[in-house]
């Protein structure tokens, strides 16, 4: 049968740490972290979902500069529809939140 995959992301956790795990405690910092936390509970009520955490943005990166580093597991949006389509065809078993990216690297590293 059909699942349900909620695509949400990293944006959920507080972003001082890194290196977050599925179950680490959640803290949103702004209203669309909080919009994606909301759609995760949402998702939650159904059986079976699929939560896909993940960052992904323009690839090349469109700015000359990154305005400010942080480190990040960032990937293209072509990445990502990559690493999406991927956990649709093996999602057999897996359920709840599970995270996706690339390898990590500063933003400035990506730009």
């Amino acid at each position: 049968g059909l699942k349900l995959l909620y695509v949400s992301t990293d944006y959920v956790f507080e972003g001082d740490a890194g290196m977050y795990r599925e179950g680490d405690a959640l803290l949103p910092q702004n209203k669309y972290a909080w919009s994606k936390l909301g759609g995760e509970c949402a998702a939650r009520l159904c059986p079976g979902a699929v939560i896909a955490r993940l960052s992904f943005g323009p690839s090349p990166f469109p700015h000359p500069r990154a305005f400010f580093d942080q480190w990040t597991s960032r990937v293209s949006a072509a990445e990502a529809a990559s690493q999406l389509a991927r956990l649709v065809e093996c999602s057999g078993g897996i359920e709840g939140p599970i995270h996706l990216g690339g390898p990590r690297r500063t933003v400035e590293e990506y730009a």
